[in-house]
């Protein structure tokens, strides 16, 4: 039945999907984006996550436009989390790869839809057992990105994160530690590729 729920989410996202495609691609003339072609980041929504489970995370995401209206953005993150109500500690190596559309064509700027793969590899110092976890999601969301002088990124988004082994995990951690069904919020970016150029 969940599996079902969630086949008929990923239909509908995917039909909103195309029809915003359809709706905007009319537009013929191209407007610049705030941050050109590409944007490396230093993502701090990791670092709220292990604030929350009393420890620190780091992520850093690479989006490059591809062709007018599409980009890919892969992405890297780590956590060392230390949660209370557990007697052992969490280390987790995440990659993900998504790819996003901007249906009003401003380059990597305001409102995206996009779809997400990725995999947590989780570890846990001090348990009795030497077990380690894989958790596979998959990632459909909308949001949308707001520049602050090149700098600074503001990325207000809503999501729905499906765990396709959530059978296979240590429960106890799949149902404190990590994110699963409908998330929302804003993540701030730095863009590190904006810093950098300022030592050129």
């Amino acid at each position: 039945m969940l599996y079902k729920i969630h086949l008929r989410f990923i239909v509908i996202f995917l039909l909103l999907f195309f029809t915003a495609g359809v709706s905007f691609a009319q537009e013929t003339e191209k407007q610049e984006s705030f941050v050109g072609d590409s944007i490396f980041s230093l993502d701090l929504g990791y670092m709220g996550t292990g604030i929350k489970n009393n420890g620190w995370g780091a992520g850093i995401r690479w989006e490059k436009e591809l062709f007018r209206f599409f980009s890919i953005r892969p992405g890297f993150s780590h956590m060392s989390l230390f949660p209370l109500d557990l007697d052992y500690n969490i280390i987790t190596v995440g990659i993900e790869l998504e790819a996003l559309f901007y249906p009003f064509g401003r380059g990597l700027d305001r409102l995206y839809l996009g779809i997400a793969q990725g995999c947590e590899f989780l570890m846990y110092p001090g348990k009795a057992d030497d077990q380690n976890d894989s958790a596979i999601y998959i990632l459909p969301e909308i949001g949308w990105k707001q520049n602050f002088l090149n700098y600074v990124m503001l990325d207000v988004f809503i999501n729905y994160r499906i765990y396709l082994n959530s059978d296979d995990i240590n429960p106890a951690v799949m149902n404190n530690v990590l994110d699963t069904g409908f998330q929302y919020g804003a993540k701030i970016r730095i863009n590190l590729k904006k810093l950098f150029s300022l030592w050129r």
